[in-house]
């Protein structure tokens, strides 16, 4: 099973889904509030891990590589 966390950052909200690549198919999606993005990738860490996070690279997304 190859599962992809994916996070379009933000200033006050973010993208946020879980994608099995192997099915071609949306786990899980969501547009959070900034707050709200770590308690999700947490969540997801404990029941169905990613097998790598990626995020795009615009709107701070400086920010959240640090």
């Amino acid at each position: 099973m190859s599962w992809i966390a994916a996070l379009d950052p933000g200033r006050s909200k973010c993208g946020l889904v879980l994608v099995d690549l192997d099915q071609r198919c949306v786990i899980e999606g969501h547009v959070l509030p900034v707050n709200a993005v770590v308690d999700t990738l947490k969540r997801w860490q404990r029941s169905t891990p990613p097998d790598r996070l990626i995020m795009g690279n615009g709107t701070s997304s400086d920010d959240w590589l640090a």
